[in-house]
């Protein structure tokens, strides 16, 4: 009774299919502690803030003015532009990693920046801080896998390597269809991962490439292919 001993019970004891707890009782009967000893798998839906599909087109804005990239020294007009979302990621001994069965965020190009996890199901970042491009490219890969889904598609059925910071900076973005693929996007300019269409348009050159592999060869098909991933952010 945290001064001295007393004499009581302890048990432990299951019921149903689902059911095992430890208990204790003073010897006069009256319960000290019922405790649930199952263990649980936390959910791993996690709450981020991202672009939709990016700043101004929400608001009818053009880019100019207060609503330019500024090298991310504008979060006064830009952050409060930001969308509350929740995705599915990876949860693994208590902390939370930008990891799925179809995106993973990777350092794997220039500029290099630590890829980021939680111990809390928030993934909330500034759009200065590197975190906030590795949120915003795997919610919109993500969302656009599962609506290919809804679809009846299964094409890119696996986890594609995304690192939100590469092309050594350059104001562009590839997609490598090697031995392990790889999603890679500029900074130059805007950054290319704060703009959802650019992370789809990439993501479509994984769609095509999952669906007629080792195909785009030739100014034709190169062309159709960039059709295609604009058709996709569209």
């Amino acid at each position: 009774d945290g001064e001295r001993l007393l004499p009581g019970w302890y048990a432990q004891f299951t019921h149903g299919q689902n059911g095992f707890h430890d208990a204790a009782w003073w010897a006069n009967g009256s319960r000290y502690f019922l405790r649930d000893r199952l263990l649980y798998a936390q959910d791993s839906v996690v709450t981020m803030n991202v672009f939709s599909p990016d700043p101004i087109t929400p608001i009818s804005k053009t880019y100019g003015g207060a609503y330019v990239d500024n090298n991310d020294g504008n979060e006064l007009v830009l952050n409060p532009l930001q969308q509350t979302v929740q995705a599915t990621v990876t949860l693994e001994n208590d902390t939370f990693y930008l990891r799925s069965n179809f995106v993973k965020i990777v350092e794997a190009d220039n500029p290099v920046n630590p890829v980021i996890n939680s111990t809390t199901p928030s993934f909330i970042f500034s759009r200065s801080d590197y975190g906030f491009e590795q949120v915003n490219a795997f919610y919109h890969i993500s969302i656009y896998q599962n609506y290919l889904q809804s679809l009846g598609y299964s094409l890119v059925q696996y986890p594609i390597r995304v690192d939100a910071q590469g092309q050594n900076g350059n104001d562009n973005s590839s997609f490598n269809p090697g031995s392990n693929p790889l999603l890679s996007f500029g900074e130059g300019g805007v950054d290319d991962a704060e703009d959802a269409d650019v992370v789809v348009h990439e993501y479509g050159h994984a769609i095509s490439h999952s669906a007629a592999p080792n195909t785009n060869q030739g100014i034709e098909r190169q062309s159709l292919d960039e059709a295609l991933g604009d058709y996709f952010a569209v």
